[in-house]
């Protein structure tokens, strides 16, 4: 059975009321059926984006998908997911992925033995615990006026005061941020003595944008505002680079990381111009890729068009298995090569090279000699990191 996310309004049934009328409905059969719920509304604020409870549910459904289930996100962004028989082991698998997903958020810390992040609800062991939390989250989502039918996508609307929104905005949009502007070498590798530069990624630092901001906001940790501005960020980074572009060595590859909105503006169709008949690399974040894939396979057949390639960004070794034998197809996809991929995630990455193949993989935040060494055994010759620009500017 295919996952689904119930959305109702102000004149129907609540998600609550149709997790109790599926509960019911399992009910002659409820010795079968287990249910998870997932505590995501006592999450960080950036963890219940909309972004992020996509990805969640996208976890939940590839990790169950061998069993029959239903799931429901709750009207204060709780998950309940009902599970037909279902093993131990695999509930703690796929919990395992959730807690990756969120990082380090405080509630994934275990207390005194206490489990906050989620519990589990044997349905043969009787309907009330999960009935009556059911009953309460309705309830609250009553009495705090909560409309079904049209809730605003939490990804969309930053935590500031609209008057500072506001301020902020203009702040950015008449600031000039080329002193905030950086570059990060790309290299080819074919043995660990032999590293030659073959391009650069230009990205914006936002903790000097932060230094000049007038607002009491945090960019880096707002994944929400972060998100927001994003599409002015890019416009500004567009033109800047467009500048600059004709003082840059004509043999490299240029990598660029843009919002999908910015990519099929009219701000990048300047861009193009400008620098035509130059091919440049743009990354898309995976988390925007897994959002709106739809969204994405449209961006990179616009960019197709003007002969540009695509880059997914931001893979790690804990969803590299999400997109093995995936239909979401890049000129190149980027890797953040920590320890843990080499010490915990070794097969998931041989799966992955193996189904997108070495020549397309860049290892990014390379470290220390011994991601070369473990790439190169795997064939991978593209890399990146503060290690290998210092080793190369030593040299010089």
């Amino acid at each position: 059975m295919k996952a689904q996310d119930i959305s109702t309004d102000s004149h129907q049934q609540t998600p609550e009321d149709l997790a109790m009328a599926f509960m019911e409905a399992v009910r002659p059969k409820s010795s079968s059926w287990l249910a998870l719920h997932f505590n995501i509304s006592k999450l960080k604020h950036y963890n219940q984006a909309d972004i992020m409870l996509e990805n969640a549910r996208i976890v939940l459904q590839r990790g169950f998908s061998g069993h029959e289930f239903k799931l429901f996100t709750l009207s204060n962004n709780d998950i309940v997911i009902f599970v037909k028989d279902i093993g131990l082991i695999k509930i703690e698998s796929v919990v395992m992925e959730m807690r990756k997903l969120f990082g380090e958020d405080p509630l994934l810390i275990k207390t005194t033995g206490q489990e906050h992040f989620y519990k589990t609800f044997h349905l043969n062991h009787g309907f009330e615990p999960l009935t009556d939390l059911l009953h309460e989250t309705r309830d609250d989502a009553h009495h705090t006026g909560v409309n079904y039918g049209e809730q605003p996508p939490l990804s969309s609307v930053p935590v500031l005061p609209f008057e500072t929104l506001v301020k902020l905005q203009n702040t950015l949009r008449h600031a000039d941020i080329s002193n905030f502007i950086r570059r990060q070498g790309f290299y080819s590798i074919t043995s660990e003595t032999s590293i030659k530069r073959i391009g650069c990624e230009f990205f914006l630092s936002l903790e000097g944008i932060e230094n000049v901001i007038d607002a009491d906001s945090h960019l880096i940790s707002d994944f929400a505002l972060f998100k927001y501005l994003s599409v002015l960020f890019d416009k500004k980074l567009l033109a800047y680079l467009a500048s600059q572009m004709k003082y840059l060595d004509k043999s490299w590859d240029i990598h660029i990381n843009l919002n999908m909105r910015s990519i099929i503006s009219k701000d990048f169709f300047d861009f193009h111009k400008k620098i035509s008949p130059r091919r440049i690399t743009i990354e898309i974040d995976r988390t925007d890729i897994l959002w709106d894939q739809e969204g994405f396979n449209f961006a990179v057949d616009f960019l197709k068009g003007y002969r540009h390639h695509v880059c997914m960004d931001l893979l790690s070794a804990t969803n590299l298995k999400f997109f093995t034998g995936s239909d979401v197809v890049c000129d190149n996809y980027k890797i953040i090569a920590d320890t843990d991929l080499f010490k915990y995630h070794m097969d998931d990455l041989t799966a992955f090279v193996q189904d997108k193949g070495a020549s397309k993989i860049i290892f990014a935040r390379c470290e220390s000699p011994h991601v070369i060494k473990e790439g190169l055994k795997l064939g991978i010759n593209l890399y990146q990191g503060r290690y290998l620009d210092q080793i190369t500017a030593t040299k010089k």
